[in-house]
């Protein structure tokens, strides 16, 4: 049992919700709602470490719980609010056996960064998309880790912008929203993303777990309108 901070409904919405559990080793991973990944010993129970993600009183908050990828603990976190600003809005990873934090990767770009132009002027802090809900999947071949990130918020284009042709109406629009991002989990360098839906007035949420799945690629031409010529058939 976890005891929380008093005023944690005061700061989150729904607090309390951890939906997965992370095993590694002889320990389990859970993200608590007062903002910590924490990790028990798998045997007794007892706490091996646990370390703060992210600061409750923002606004943030644990909606998903962690995966492992290789030694590392990764998990999302949500940004709803209102009062909440991108700072609440990344990936983080931490080390399996100390908890110690080994990276961080914000899910909207800011000035500077690949995709940041594509805000428009948006303060940075104002640049708000959420990895929350179901959390991300690793695969160990292609060494890549795969991560859902929601809608840009507020919901409309005229609430974010003051104007709905701030923004592109076509990818890329805002990233890394309604997005699949993949990272390379020893340095959280994006590796590739593909946006789903961009410009969404909708709170449409391409969001949720990333479900990994091998099959050969031989499309029926009759079926589909295009078909990606950089993908041989059969592979």
């Amino acid at each position: 049992r976890r005891r929380l901070p008093e005023d944690l409904n005061k700061f989150v919405f729904n607090a309390g919700r951890a939906r997965t559990l992370a095993l590694y080793e002889d320990l389990v991973f859970f993200t608590a709602a007062d903002g910590y990944v924490v990790a028990l010993d798998a045997r007794t129970g007892s706490l091996r470490w646990e370390t703060m993600a992210h600061d409750y009183k923002t606004g943030a908050q644990h909606t998903s719980g962690p995966i492992v990828a290789e030694d590392k603990i990764i998990s999302g976190r949500s940004c709803p609010n209102a009062e909440t600003t991108r700072s609440g809005c990344f990936i983080v990873a931490h080390d399996a056996r100390t908890g110690r934090e080994l990276w961080k990767f914000y899910v909207t770009a800011a000035p500077g960064e690949p995709g940041g132009d594509t805000w428009g002027d948006l303060p940075v802090e104002q640049r708000m998309a959420s990895p929350w809900g179901l959390p991300g999947s690793y695969d160990p071949v292609r060494k890549l880790v795969y991560w859902g990130v929601a809608n840009p918020r507020p919901h409309t284009r005229m609430k974010r912008h003051g104007r709905v042709d701030a923004v592109a109406r076509e990818a890329p629009a805002e990233l890394y929203s309604n997005s699949t991002v993949a990272l390379d989990p020893e340095t959280c360098k994006l590796a590739w993303y593909y946006q789903h839906l961009p410009g969404d007035d909708w709170d449409s949420d391409h969001t949720h777990d990333r479900m990994l799945l091998r099959t050969p690629f031989n499309p029926d031409p009759g079926a589909v309108k295009w078909i990606n010529p950089r993908i041989p058939r059969g592979q």
